[in-house]
């Protein structure tokens, strides 16, 4: 059941992305605006964190470590500990941990962007491809050649 409400959704948002836009981006935000989120870079500091590469870990995203021990400690199951359940009840961490989160992605932007993964800009993207003044020279030939066909 759970393999179906979890992953199931994941894999159709992945193939849509792979169907329309022509590429595999995991991050919701930077599929609808090609920008990086406040996120991006997490999942490739975690996997250089597991090879014991502490340097790049950190210049992939330099807060993995504590946005990685507060999703353990959310999904921790209750009861178990009681540091735990004390823990979860603590609003300050996740008030200080959001606010920590964008001042960190604003200094990002602005002395990293654009830069080396993953502070660059993605092309491809949901809202590139509704802006009507990139399609608008598209659509006017399209409705010449109508117009051409019915002559």
């Amino acid at each position: 059941m759970y393999f179906i409400v979890l992953v199931l959704p994941f894999v159709a948002y992945v193939s849509l992305n792979r169907l329309l836009l022509g590429a595999f981006t995991v991050c919701p935000f930077r599929a609808l605006t090609g920008y990086p989120c406040p996120g991006c870079g997490l999942t490739h500091a975690g996997k250089a964190l597991m090879m014991l590469d502490i340097k790049t870990s950190l210049e992939f995203h330099a807060l993995f470590l504590p946005v990685a021990c507060t999703l353990l400690l959310v999904f921790f199951p209750k009861g178990i500990l009681r540091i735990v359940d004390w823990a979860k009840r603590q609003l300050w961490w996740y008030v200080l941990l959001a606010v920590v989160m964008f001042a960190y992605y604003g200094y990002r932007l602005h002395h990293c962007y654009p830069g080396k993964y993953p502070m660059y800009r993605v092309h491809r993207y949901y809202i590139g491809k509704l802006d009507i003044r990139k399609r608008l020279p598209e659509v006017k030939r399209n409705l010449e050649k109508r117009l051409r066909r019915k002559k």
